[in-house]
């Protein structure tokens, strides 16, 4: 095949095209997030920076859990409602919208109790309920274009869900502290600033469906969205808190500005996240196709690489991670660079683990996946609390890695059961995240040397990876 005809061959490609919009999709909206980290870190006191990240920690296990993870269901509900999946997601939204409701009544009821338990203010309370529910509605719709291919609707909604928060809650924060409000009273304006511009959207999109007619009651759909969701929404949670919950018992057993800090680190592993997300959307609907026709070779290959891959970007990251941290936080967030190699490490087994939870998934073994994840969050939650105790905050980057690691030994076995063929090269990418994410921790004696060192090594790691990729295609060519 000629490398024109192969190109030409990959430009048609549904697939292509799918990841091709939802990692263009991501890149503008992380990047305008991640452009607006430096700011948060400069005009928020320490404390208060971390308050809010923490919070937004807290939001990500709320959301999952007050809407029934009913959004997670949307995938598999095409099949059985190909002819009705506009009315069956819009009788999805309906439902997501009353239990905020029923929700929201009851936090009404025990506001003063929920505040005092959680630490919130009112306004933190409200915006947790009204976040759960109209947010997920959001969720549910990028889902349903997502799954027709509409990726530019995809993408307007998450610019929508993102851009305008950002820059409202920005205005808003440098409005406050330059009319002296600090302390809780800045971080209320730092949380309803950026999550009330999102709940509207999600509002907007939920009466825009209505007005089409789609949003109606129906115990039918509700039932099979409840059944489908239930096996997995420990699942959703579980995942959330396994990756939360660092900051959050940092910020608990620590301070806020030790979770600030590891905070700060957190948005150096959006960089790659950026990448993944985008991919994933690609990725799962190949691999499917590959489980299906039984070709476990293409697609045991293909996690090799992926994950070889992945690797390949993370050195370079780490590489100029001293530099991202100063960008993102300035000198005084500079003891973030020594939680970035256990950090990237963890991401590496977090993203392997996460293609064998997708291979039990095709098989049906969502039960599976679900304890797994129950499981090592309790585990990761036990290993940060030792090692806080034992060896201060940073140490929770390893135990969130060792973490990670469980997890994909976990799911090895049952993707062993289901896949055996598969299981040679789950072991070789094992081995290799096993092998980069000692190199990760270890390269973090890298940041001793002088800059000019370290981006003289990341010069030559990028003509090596030039010259690497020049002579992949070269072959493509010959063949």
């Amino acid at each position: 095949m000629s490398l024109a005809t192969y190109l030409q061959k990959a430009k048609n490609s549904t697939y292509l095209k799918a990841g091709v919009w939802a990692i263009g999709a991501e890149i503008l909206v992380r990047a305008v997030a991640f452009l607006a980290t430096p700011i948060f870190t400069r005009i928020l006191p320490q404390d208060v920076y971390g308050d809010v990240r923490t919070f937004e920690s807290w939001l990500n296990i709320w959301a999952p859990l007050l809407s029934l993870g009913l959004f997670t269901n949307i995938e598999v509900a095409q099949y059985r409602y190909k002819d009705r999946f506009e009315e069956y997601t819009g009788s999805v939204m309906l439902l997501i919208v009353l239990l905020g409701a029923a929700f929201g009544s009851l936090a009404f009821l025990f506001r003063q109790q929920l505040c005092q338990l959680l630490d919130y203010t009112g306004a933190m309370l409200a915006i947790v309920v009204l976040y759960s529910a109209f947010y997920s509605c959001i969720l549910v719709r990028m889902r349903y274009h997502r799954i027709r291919l509409a990726y530019k609707r995809v993408t307007l909604l998450s610019m929508l869900a993102s851009v305008p928060a950002l820059v409202i809650a920005v205005a808003a924060c440098l409005y406050a502290t330059s009319h002296g409000i600090d302390g809780r009273a800045l971080l209320d304006v730092r949380v309803i600033s950026f999550y009330a511009p999102i709940i509207c959207i999600g509002a907007v999109v939920f009466v825009l469906v209505a007005m089409r007619k789609k949003v109606r009651p129906n115990t039918g759909y509700w039932r099979y969205a409840v059944q489908q969701s239930a096996p997995l929404i420990m699942y959703q949670i579980s995942l959330q808190i396994l990756t939360q919950s660092d900051r959050i018992m940092v910020k608990s057993f620590v301070s806020s500005t030790a979770a600030a800090i590891f905070s700060v680190a957190t948005t150096v592993i959006y960089i790659v996240e950026i990448l993944h997300r985008g991919f994933e959307s690609a990725w799962i609907p190949w691999l499917y196709a590959r489980l299906d026709k039984r070709d476990f070779a293409t697609a045991g290959k293909a996690i090799v690489l992926v994950m070889a891959g992945f690797a390949a970007i993370f050195v370079p990251v780490l590489l100029a991670g001293k530099e991202i941290i100063l960008v993102l936080g300035g000198s005084k967030y500079l003891d973030a660079i020594w939680l970035l190699g256990p950090m990237l490490g963890g991401v590496l087994f977090q993203f392997l683990m996460l293609k064998l939870a997708d291979i039990e998934k095709f098989y049906d073994r969502s039960s599976a996946v679900g304890v797994i994840s129950i499981a090592i969050a309790g585990v990761n939650v036990v290993l940060n609390y030792v090692a806080i105790q034992m060896g201060g905050y940073m140490a929770v980057s390893y135990t969130t890695m060792i973490s990670y690691l469980v997890a994909v030994c976990l799911h090895l076995p049952v993707v062993r059961r289901v896949a055996p063929e598969l299981t040679r090269y789950i072991l070789v990418a094992m081995a290799v995240c096993g092998a980069l994410a000692a190199l990760l921790v270890l390269a973090m004696g890298v940041y001793a040397l002088p800059s000019v060192l370290r981006w003289a090594l990341i010069a030559v790691l990028a003509a090596t990876g030039a010259v690497v990729a020049l002579r992949f295609l070269r072959s493509r060519d010959a063949t």
